[in-house]
C-alpha cells in the first residue's frame, strides 16, 4: 500500500501534463443550450473530457504500478514500501518469487483495486485465511513474511552452504518461512497461536 506514495508524483505529473496539453481542446465545461434552437447539436461538455483524462491517467499509473511491483519483487525481493515495513513476499516453499509470480501477484492486486468496494476483499482476505494470505498471494502461491534481517537473502535448507548449522540453516542471519511456524511471530507480523 505504501508503494502508492511512490507513484503519486507519477500520477500528478501525468495528469497535469495531459490536462495542459488537452484542456484547450475540451470546449466549454458546461455548453450553453439556446432555447431558440432545441434540435441544435450540443458539444460534449468539457467536464466529461476532464473526467476521462483523470480515469486514463489513473489507468496508466496502475499499469506503471504493476510494472514497478513486478520488477522490484522479481529482481530485489520486495518493493520500497515492503523494505520500509521489513516484509517480503516469498513462495510457500520458501523460494523467491520469479517474474511470472511477481507479475501475477501485482496484476491481481491491481485488478482487484479497479473493482471498487468488491476489490477490498483482496487485502482483507488475510484476516480470516488460515495462512494469512490475501487473494493475490493465493494466485501467486506466495506468502508475506517478516524480514527480520533486511538485506539478507532467504535460504532454502537445500541450498545451505558450508556455514550451515546441523539443522540445515545457513547462519543465524538466514530465515526460512517454514521455520516461522515455530517462531512466536509468524507470517506478516501475526502472533502464532
Amino acid at each position: 500500500m505504501l508503494d502508492w506514495l511512490v507513484l503519486l508524483p507519477v500520477f500528478v505529473i501525468l495528469l497535469v501534463a495531459t490536462l495542459l496539453i488537452a484542456a484547450p481542446h475540451f470546449g466549454p465545461l458546461f455548453p450553453k443550450v439556446y432555447a431558440n434552437e432545441p434540435n441544435a447539436p450540443m458539444p460534449t461538455p468539457g467536464l466529461v473530457w476532464i473526467y476521462v483524462v483523470i480515469l486514463a491517467c489513473g489507468f496508466v499509473t496502475g499499469l506503471i504500478m504493476v510494472a514497478y511491483e513486478t520488477i522490484a519483487i522479481a529482481k530485489f525481493g520486495r518493493t520500497l514500501g515492503m523494505a520500509w515495513l521489513h516484509i517480503r513476499p516469498v513462495r510457500i516453499d520458501g523460494g523467491t518469487l520469479g517474474w511470472g509470480r511477481s507479475f501475477g501477484r501485482a496484476a491481481i492486486f491491481w485488478l482487484a483495486s479497479c473493482l471498487g468496494w468488491i476489490g477490498l476483499l483482496d487485502p482483507l482476505w488475510c484476516l480470516w485465511d488460515d495462512k494469512r494470505q490475501c487473494l493475490h498471494d493465493k494466485v501467486a502461491d506466495s506468502i508475506v513474511i517478516n524480514d527480520f534481517f533486511a538485506g539478507t537473502r532467504l535460504t532454502h535448507p537445500d541450498e545451505a552452504g558450508d556455514d550451515a548449522s546441523p539443522d540445515g540453516v545457513a547462519g543465524p542471519e538466514r530465515l526460512h518461512p517454514s521455520r516461522l511456524a515455530s517462531s512466536p511471530l509468524n507470517t506478516a507480523g501475526h502472533f502464532a497461536p
